[in-house]
């Protein structure tokens, strides 16, 4: 397939063309790359966003999951995992896992420990294959501190909490519970207040 710069062209474009793109040096690699990106944000959002739970910002965590994503594109290896999909979701959470336990060997993560998107290919060089059980330790982390912090919280903070790690944005969230932005703002803010209290009693 031969590309122009149009954009549509790259939105029109299957994956596995994308990825040969990117992974290319030639004048379209950085386009390719941006398309992927664009198309598996959503995945990113919904995979760190229970981050927030460790006091995370959202920047933070978009950061961590989108290198993540990024390693997956640019180490793709269609011959050793056949659908892009499931490696990108395998190295988005390999990525969050590291930040995770980064973060739980401190009470606050240091800015200087996140990885920043300009030295990701820096970091690409020790790329491999994500490891399933550190997967499962970033999931099952999340699931028990989820379900201890689900125990302290108010009705509605239980369902503030449910419709945020389904992706659903504040405003919509105005619309699906029946409140107010301030009272979907206040609920996230002790959510997060009671998340540090449990962590901080474990510590």
């Amino acid at each position: 397939m031969a590309f122009g710069i149009g954009e549509e062209e790259y939105r029109s474009a299957e994956n596995d063309e994308l990825i040969k793109l990117a992974q290319s040096a030639g004048p379209d690699a950085a386009e390719a790359e941006a398309e992927l990106v664009r198309r598996y944000l959503p995945l990113v959002r919904s995979l760190s966003r229970p981050l927030y739970l460790w006091g995370w910002e959202s920047e933070d965590f978009l950061q961590e999951g989108t290198l993540g994503l990024i390693k997956a594109i640019r180490s793709y290896d269609n011959g050793r995992s056949p659908y892009f999909g499931v490696y990108a979701r395998a190295c988005i959470l390999h990525e969050l896992e590291k930040a995770l336990a980064a973060n739980t060997r401190k009470k606050d993560i240091p800015g200087g420990e996140l990885t920043s998107l300009d030295e990701a290919d820096e970091t690409l060089e020790d790329v491999t294959l994500p490891d399933v059980d550190e997967v499962v330790i970033y999931k099952d982390e999340v699931e028990r501190l989820t379900g201890r912090i689900v125990k302290a919280l108010s009705k509605l903070e239980r369902r503030v909490l449910e419709a945020y790690l389904e992706g659903i944005s504040f405003d919509e969230m105005t619309v699906k519970l029946g409140v107010t932005k301030k009272t979907v703002n206040n609920a996230m803010y002790r959510i997060r207040v009671k998340s540090e209290q449990i962590r901080e009693a474990e510590n």
